[in-house]
C-alpha cells in the first residue's frame, strides 16, 4: 500500500504524462500533414462565421489544462486565489513555451522543405541540359561540370566498366588541383547499396552516387568535397537526383542509338536487296527451243526474301536441251555477282563441252577459282537431254535430288535420281560423276530449289514436303509442263510460310 503522503504525486505524475503525450500527439500531427478539424458557428454581431479549430491545437490546449489543474492540485495547503493563479500561469508558460517550439520547428521546416525545392529545381534543370546532349562522353562531363559548379567541389568524376570488368573513370572535372581520380580496380562497387551514397573510407569527403544506365549496366558518380566540408542533405538529394537522371539520359542515348543503328541496318538490307534483285533481273532468260518427244517447263518465282539461286535452259546442237538449277550458298552483291558469272561461264562452255558434262563443270570450276580466291560453294544440278535415243544425262553437285515420276501399267512409281558428287567449289577440285536416265513416254523429272521443298525429308503431313509435290505433280500430270509447273506454284504458295523465300522448278515430261 503507498503512503497516503505519496498518492498525489503518483496522481500528479500520471496527469502530467498524459499532459506530455497530447503535447507528442499534437506535434506528430502538426508535422505529418495529418489534419482533422472540427467546424463550428461563431457569431459576431449579426453575422455568423465558420471557425475551424485543428486537432492538434486542441490536444495542445488540453495538454495545458491538465498541466495547470496539477498545479492547482498541488498547491492544496494554499489559498484559493493563491492556487488558481499558480495553475494559470502554469498553463500560460506551459502554452506559450509550446507555441514557441511549434514555430520554430514549423519555421525549420519550411526552411529546410525551400531548400529542397530549390535544389530539386536545380537537379531537374541539370537533367534538362543532359538530355539535350545526344553522346554518351559529353553527358558525363557535363554531368560532372555542373556537380562542380553548384557544390565547388574538388573533383567529380564518372565510373564505368571497362572490357576487362575494371572500374575506371570515364568522365572528370578537377577544378582544384588534388592529382588524378581515384582507380577502383580492387573496389567492387555492385556489391554497395545502390539506393543511397556512399562514403569511401579510403579517401575521405569522397561521396559515391549510382547511375543506373539500364537494368544489367551500373555507373557510378563521384564528388569529392573538402574536408572541412560536408554533404547537407539537400546537396546529397541534388547530386542524387542529378545521378539519376543522368543514368536516364545515358538510357535514352543508348536506346536511341541502338533503334538508329537497327533502322541503318535494315535500310541496308532493303537496298542490298533491291541491288540483288536488279542483278538477278539482268540474267540472260533461259532459251525455249522445241524439243523433240519432250514437254518442258520452268519457273522461278522471287519471294521477299532473296536467296542465291537461279535456273536456265539452253539451247544445244542437234536439238538437245541443257539444264541448269545453281543455288549459291549466300546472299549480298558478291553472291549475285558470282550467279551472273556463273551463268556466262555455263552458257558458254555448254557450246565446247555439252557432250562432256565432267569436262564442261570442272572448266567452269576452274574459272571461277580463277576470279576469286574462295568463291561461295554451289549447289548445282547440271543435265543435257537427248531426244535422239531420250537420254538425260546429268550431274547432281549437291543439290536436291530430283524426283522421277515413272509410269507402269500397275499405277505410277516415285523415284528419286541420287547425288552424284559434292558441291561445286565448296572442296576444289571437284570429282563430278555422271549418271544416266531413259525417259519413257509419261515419265515426269521435276528438279527443285531446296527452298521449294524446305526440307526434303520432312514429314509427308507438313507442306512443302517432296511428297506433297509429288501429289501435286501426279494430280495434274495431264497439263501441259508450263501450265503444270504454274498449279505447283499456285498450291506451293498457298501453304507457304511468310516471309516466303526464292523458289525455282523445272519440269521435265516426256511425250
Amino acid at each position: 500500500m503507498l503512503n497516503q503522503s505519496t498518492e498525489p504525486i503518483w496522481i500528479a505524475a500520471a496527469w502530467l504524462t498524459l499532459s506530455a503525450f497530447l503535447l507528442l500527439a499534437a506535434l506528430h500531427l502538426a508535422f505529418t500533414g495529418r489534419r482533422f478539424e472540427v467546424r463550428a458557428m461563431v457569431s459576431h454581431g449579426g453575422q455568423r462565421e465558420v471557425a475551424a479549430l485543428g486537432i492538434e491545437a486542441a490536444l495542445a490546449v488540453i495538454a495545458c489544462l491538465i498541466f495547470g489543474v496539477v498545479l492547482f492540485s498541488l498547491a492544496s495547503g494554499q489559498p484559493l486565489a493563491l492556487r488558481v493563479g499558480f495553475g494559470a500561469a502554469g498553463s500560460t508558460v506551459l502554452f506559450t513555451s509550446a507555441w514557441w517550439f511549434f514555430s520554430w520547428l514549423r519555421d525549420i521546416s519550411n526552411l529546410q522543405t525551400a531548400q529542397f525545392r530549390i535544389w530539386r529545381k536545380r537537379a531537374h534543370l541539370v537533367g534538362a541540359r543532359l538530355r539535350k546532349h545526344m553522346d554518351e562522353p559529353a553527358i558525363r562531363f557535363e554531368l560532372c561540370r555542373h556537380a562542380t559548379d553548384a557544390l565547388d567541389a574538388l573533383m567529380a568524376a564518372v565510373y564505368s566498366r571497362d572490357e576487362s570488368a575494371k572500374w575506371v573513370c570515364s568522365a572528370s572535372i578537377l577544378p582544384a588541383h588534388i592529382g588524378h581520380p581515384h582507380g577502383y580496380e580492387g573496389l567492387d562497387l555492385s556489391m554497395l547499396d545502390p539506393y543511397r551514397p556512399h562514403i569511401s573510407v579510403r579517401h575521405p569527403g569522397l561521396a559515391l552516387f549510382p547511375m543506373p544506365v539500364s537494368g544489367d549496366r551500373l555507373e557510378w558518380f563521384a564528388v569529392t568535397l573538402p574536408r572541412e566540408g560536408g554533404l547537407s542533405a539537400e546537396s546529397r538529394s541534388f547530386l542524387e537526383l542529378c545521378a539519376l537522371q543522368a543514368g536516364a539520359a545515358l538510357n535514352s542515348v543508348g536506346a536511341a542509338s541502338a533503334f538508329a543503328a537497327e533502322k541503318a541496318a535494315l535500310m541496308a538490307d532493303e537496298r542490298e536487296r533491291q541491288l540483288w534483285r536488279s542483278a538477278l533481273a539482268r540474267l540472260i532468260p533461259p532459251d525455249l527451243p522445241d524439243v523433240a518427244g519432250l514437254d518442258y517447263g520452268a519457273e522461278y518465282w522471287r519471294g521477299q526474301s532473296p536467296q542465291g539461286q537461279f535456273l536456265d535452259l539452253i539451247a544445244l546442237p542437234k536439238g538437245a536441251l541443257g539444264i541448269v538449277l545453281a543455288e549459291v550458298e549466300s546472299t549480298g552483291m558478291e553472291a549475285a555477282v558470282q550467279i551472273a558469272q556463273l551463268q556466262v561461264l555455263l552458257r558458254s562452255r555448254f557450246q565446247a563441252y555439252a557432250e562432256d558434262l565432267a569436262e564442261l563443270l570442272q572448266s567452269t570450276e576452274r574459272a571461277l577459282l580463277s576470279s576469286s580466291e574462295r568463291p561461295f560453294p554451289v549447289r548445282l544440278f547440271c543435265a543435257r537431254y537427248s531426244p535422239a535415243n531420250r537420254m538425260l544425262t546429268y550431274v547432281n553437285a549437291g543439290a536436291v535430288p530430283p524426283l522421277l515420276l515413272h509410269r507402269e501399267p500397275d499405277g505410277a512409281q516415285v523415284l528419286r535420281l541420287p547425288e552424284s558428287s559434292k558441291a561445286m567449289a565448296a572442296e576444289p577440285p571437284t570429282a563430278f560423276r555422271i549418271a544416266e536416265v531413259v525417259l519413257q513416254p509419261g515419265d515426269l523429272v521435276a528438279v527443285a530449289s531446296l527452298s521449294l521443298l524446305q526440307n526434303p525429308s520432312a514429314d509427308p503431313a507438313e507442306p512443302l514436303s517432296d511428297s506433297r509435290l509429288a501429289d501435286s505433280l501426279m494430280r495434274w500430270e495431264d497439263r501441259r509442263a508450263s501450265d503444270h509447273v504454274r498449279l505447283v506454284f499456285r498450291t506451293i504458295e498457298e501453304n507457304a510460310p511468310s516471309p516466303s523465300a526464292d523458289r525455282a522448278l523445272i519440269l521435265l515430261k516426256a511425250v
